[in-house]
């Protein structure tokens, strides 16, 4: 009898950071190093247009996903002007 598939998820260790949450930190680094790219989401007004934008540059995650990225990244030191432009408010 073939071996059932275990869903990724349920596989991956406990604590480990979901694909959204990685793609968030992968974007939080990227707008830390790259100020051109940052530039990209000034002026944002709502965080569903915020996402939109993320998605349409190639990164998939949520506003959950940010919040945590930024937790985790706390030692990026992003000022809260920089973190205010990237969270879309």
């Amino acid at each position: 009898m073939p071996e059932r598939e275990t869903p990724r998820l349920a596989r991956e260790p406990l604590g480990s950071p979901c694909k959204g949450q990685e793609s968030a930190k992968i974007f939080l680094e990227r707008v830390n190093r790259d100020k051109n790219f940052a530039r990209c989401f000034e002026g944002v007004e709502s965080p569903e247009t915020f996402l939109e934008i993320v998605r349409h540059r190639g990164y998939d995650f949520t506003k959950e996903d940010l919040k945590y990225a930024v937790v985790a990244l706390s030692n990026m030191s992003l000022s809260e002007a920089e973190l205010a432009r990237v969270s879309g408010g």
